[in-house]
């Protein structure tokens, strides 16, 4: 009789607006379909997870305990990528990998421009990431051996190109499988560490029910 598997891996994709968060999250989903995608911002949206609209900040107000109540059993099915700019919101037992990602100063701005951002949330977003905030966020609210910082520059660069010659073409601004092509080292390292904890969780649960899952450091990630 086989055992119980362990739930999948839950990851906590998070960095600066603009460093390429929902794009990794996708790529990783279409190399691990057991993954799902869930992006914080869309489901506060969708859900009216706010408590209004902060004209200074020009984001939404979140509630962040009806945000953590709507995600609390996705999570504890396990097999999600959460993804959102902040790291310390969320309780510590959801995720057994917290992945940062950074972009070079000129690529981030570049990417905020092209969304249309006001000069001020393109410098408080930009110096947020000079700061390395998120990243100190993640370093503070989760074990050291669970977080690791990417580099998220080659996978933007290519999105932008993608995104530029649909227009060009008069065709969808969406992302193409080509989007995906060139990216980051740093990037393989994550699908393969990611796919190797699924593989591994669906084998060695079924023979060994306390098997937890530890951080490789054979993979080039860095971690904090």
């Amino acid at each position: 009789m086989f055992m119980a598997v362990e739930r999948l891996p839950n990851i906590l994709l998070t960095g600066t607006p603009g460093t390429g968060k929902s794009a990794t999250a996708a790529a990783l989903v279409a190399r691990v379909p057991q993954l799902k995608h869930i992006e914080v911002g869309t489901l506060v949206r969708e859900k009216q997870l706010h408590q209004g609209w902060d004209e200074e900040f020009e984001c939404h107000i979140l509630d962040e305990e009806r945000m953590c109540d709507e995600l609390e059993d996705a999570m504890e099915a396990g097999g999600v990528i959460l993804d959102f700019h902040g790291a310390d919101l969320f309780p510590e037992r959801w995720f057994d990998l917290v992945a940062v990602l950074r972009a070079d100063n000129t690529i981030l701005y570049g990417r905020l421009e092209s969304r249309g951002y006001s000069e001020k949330k393109l410098a408080e977003n930009v110096e947020a990431e000079i700061m390395q905030v998120i990243l100190d966020e993640a370093r503070g609210a989760y074990p050291e051996e669970a977080v690791v910082e990417l580099a998220s520059n080659t996978c933007a660069a290519r999105r932008i190109h993608s995104r530029g010659s649909a227009r060009s073409q008069g065709g969808s601004a969406g992302l193409s499988s080509a989007a995906f092509c060139l990216v980051s080292r740093e990037f393989w390292n994550l699908v393969l560490y990611v796919s190797s904890i699924v593989f591994c969780i669906l084998t060695w649960s079924l023979l060994d029910p306390g098997w937890k899952i530890s951080t490789p450091t054979s993979l080039g990630l860095s971690s904090g």
